[in-house]
């Protein structure tokens, strides 16, 4: 079943109660080709700077663990007082960094907190790189 047969099929409409594993198998392939057409669709939106920061940024919020974790980010916040908040191999998730500086937590680093549009910059840094964060490795 593709992706445009299975739109709208839900698993018991398809395949009843039965739990065999061809039922089990067809349903999780049906359910994995759609997820990665939602995530496309996902990742499009998220970089699209036509639509608003703010609506871009809500999705982003919500579905952001969706999207893969780089191994390596330094370059995302080329702010060094960040990741030296971070134990080795931490995730450095964008949203959570983000919200702390937005509430205006100063990583032990700062002399001050950053701007609103310093913040702004960062929210677009991190919709465009498609990814929830990076492990800080190094």
């Amino acid at each position: 079943m593709d992706i445009n047969e299975a739109q709208g099929v839900t698993y018991r409409a398809v395949y009843g109660h039965s739990l065999s594993y061809e039922n089990v198998l067809k349903s999780l392939d049906t359910s994995v080709a759609i997820l990665e057409e939602a995530k496309k669709d996902f990742l499009s939106y998220i970089q699209n700077k036509e639509i608003s920061l703010d609506s871009r940024w809500k999705l982003y919020k919500k579905y952001s663990y969706l999207l893969p974790v780089k191994t390596y980010g330094s370059d995302f916040f080329n702010y060094d007082f960040i990741v030296g908040h971070y134990n080795r191999y931490e995730l450095i998730d964008y949203v959570a960094v983000i919200e702390l500086l937005e509430e205006g937590y100063n990583f032990n680093y700062l002399s001050e907190d950053l701007t609103k549009e310093e913040i702004l910059k960062l929210k677009e840094q991190a919709l465009s790189s498609g990814c929830q964060g990076f492990y800080f490795d190094w």
